[in-house]
């Protein structure tokens, strides 16, 4: 009884005629293109976030007890957006003030944008898949008028809303990614400013000492 239901949903998905199948094959394939990119970025924004938690208070305990080289091995040792800016305080860190600040703060703005990166896609699918399902729909209905067809009941009437019911259904689903995706974002974002004034904070301690 499952199976038939399958079934006959899936051939009242591609029975609105070539034109309105076209776009609707179209729709499905920038549907899995978004669900690939989401779980490629989703693994990524995970496995970054989830480095050691007391790799900072390592490198601090290697700061007040003046072994520089140590915390540089440190950063090295984890791989990270955290211990790449962390890295890069370390070595500006005879600076002054000011200059350790600027170092640590363009840096962590570099591994943010690196983060942000390809994120607009999720958005631009989004548009360009209700786009064309509003391009599907419009096209599908003329179709159907042109066709001589006045029967409004029928089944290829309906059909004719079929990519623009689509488009809304994949569309919302990749906003949804989207969002899911600049929430995990936003957390590591804000970790890493943490993070960074934490450091600061840790060797201008050091240097009042």
């Amino acid at each position: 009884m499952e199976q038939t239901s399958r079934i006959s949903l899936w051939e009242f998905l591609f029975s609105g005629g070539f034109l309105t199948d076209f776009f609707i094959v179209i729709l499905l394939v920038l549907g899995v293109t978004a669900l690939y990119l989401f779980f490629s970025k989703y693994f990524y924004l995970k496995e970054i976030g989830s480095k050691e938690e007391d790799f900072l208070d390592n490198v601090a305990d290697c700061i007040y007890d003046h072994r520089i080289e140590a915390a540089m091995d440190w950063c090295k040792r984890v791989v990270s957006p955290e211990s790449r800016m962390i890295k890069k305080g370390l070595e500006n860190i005879e600076k002054s003030s000011f200059e350790l600040f600027l170092s640590v703060q363009n840096q962590r703005e570099a591994e943010v944008t690196e983060i942000r990166r390809d994120i607009f896609k999720f958005e631009l699918l989004a548009k360009i898949i209700l786009l064309l399902g509003f391009l599907g729909a419009g096209m599908s209905f003329t179709a159907f008028f042109f066709s001589g067809k006045t029967d409004f009941g029928s089944e290829f009437f309906y059909a004719s809303f079929l990519p623009f019911v689509v488009a809304v259904f994949i569309g919302m689903a990749v906003y949804g990614l989207d969002m899911i995706l600049v929430s995990l974002i936003y957390k590591i974002e804000t970790e890493l400013k943490l993070k960074g004034n934490k450091f600061l904070e840790i060797v201008a301690e050091i240097k009042r000492i």
